[in-house]
């Protein structure tokens, strides 16, 4: 269960750098 919210967590901090970088 840990693993998830850990991969979630991530998931979502490369999705937020994907869109600043992208200006999206």
């Amino acid at each position: 269960m840990k693993q998830i919210i850990n991969y979630s967590a991530v998931a979502i901090s490369a999705m937020f750098i994907a869109v600043g970088c992208g200006g999206s």
